[in-house]
């Protein structure tokens, strides 16, 4: 099935080569980074092939989808049918925009590829293989069998381990700041507000230190303030903050400080 599923992404990314090619990219740079590995003497009784195509984000960004929920006919059972959801750990949407808006200084970061980031043990990993071509300019060319190595984001159970990751090392964690973290993480973001400029880059630098010692490196830091988004690009030098973003799919102007035309923002 995964076989025969591969043929039409493939057919659809030639029609535009730069996008078969950061296609490849993708898994290349993801094996790189480990998050992948490549099944060596694979036995196709074990464990499963996932399905993956791509999607095309606000036509240029790439995202490769893995279809969890596929099955190979209809009485049969799909990975996510065999995996358990786990309990929510995470602020509802409606309280984290709420909150959002109690303080004068906002400020909004993204974990980099958060899911990725929790390993996978190794009795679990031929449960997430897939196959890609070898060559991307050669679509008859030797099909290749990666596993992933990380939990992967179209699993049904990844949102809970993702959880349960952080919950568990902000809870070993002595700072000081580890409660009003983990009250403001939704998912891989973490957003709040405060009346105080000086509390504002104070748990910037925490929050900074507190992702990076968990392996989950923030990116994308936005804010309403001038001093902290002078202070985001100085640490971040390949990096300028945008004056629109979006704060849990709502887009926030931080010049004007409101919500997609909405007054209000975050004061």
């Amino acid at each position: 099935m995964a076989q025969n599923q591969l043929g039409s992404p493939v057919l659809r990314l030639q029609r535009h080569p730069e996008n078969l090619k950061l296609y490849h990219e993708i898994i290349k740079k993801q094996l790189g980074d480990k998050f992948v590995e490549v099944v060596t003497n694979d036995n196709p009784k074990e464990g499963r092939y996932l399905p993956h195509h791509p999607v095309l984000k606000n036509s240029s960004t790439l995202w490769i989808v893995f279809n969890c929920s596929a099955k190979t006919k209809q009485s049969s059972v799909s990975l996510n049918d065999c995996l358990q959801t786990g309990p929510s750990l995470a602020q509802t949407q409606y309280d984290v925009l709420l909150n959002f808006h109690i303080g004068t200084y906002a400020y909004t970061v993204d974990i980099s590829i958060a899911f990725l980031r929790v390993e996978l043990q190794e009795d679990e990993r031929n449960y997430t293989k897939f196959q890609w071509i070898k060559d991307p300019n050669d679509p008859n060319s030797e099909l290749i069998t990666y596993r992933f190595a990380s939990v992967l984001s179209g699993a049904m159970s990844s949102l809970f381990r993702l959880q349960a990751t952080l919950d568990m090392h902000l809870k070993k964690s002595n700072s000081p700041n580890k409660r009003e973290i983990s009250n403001n993480l939704y998912v891989d973001n973490f957003q709040e507000t405060t009346s105080s400029e000086s509390k504002l880059l104070n748990i910037y630098h925490k929050a900074n230190r507190e992702l990076m010692g968990a392996n989950m490196p923030p990116k994308s830091w936005v804010s309403n303030n001038a001093k902290l988004n002078q202070l985001i690009e100085t640490d971040f030098p390949d990096y300028q903050v945008p004056e629109k973003t979006k704060v849990l799919g709502v887009e926030w102007d931080t010049t004007a400080d409101q919500y997609d035309n909405q007054v209000g923002g975050a004061k």
